[in-house]
């Protein structure tokens, strides 16, 4: 009986260091997410008038 109960312990012991090593793949997945987010910055000279197509028209471009 001592050995059942034995295996039965050590069984929940492994169910619950699975449930807390998942937690934490979860939890440092969430961090790496939350990281890397926002790490993006574009260029400094990165400027949505020289992607406009109308900023290069020979008639509408004053330069």
């Amino acid at each position: 009986m001592a050995a059942a109960t034995c295996v039965y312990f050590l069984s929940k012991l492994s169910a619950i260091s699975y449930q807390l090593s998942a937690i934490s793949y979860q939890l440092s997945a969430n961090a790496l997410r939350a990281r890397y987010a926002n790490s993006y910055l574009p260029p400094k000279n990165y400027s949505y008038f020289k992607q406009c197509p109308l900023a290069r028209h020979p008639v509408l471009s004053s330069d």
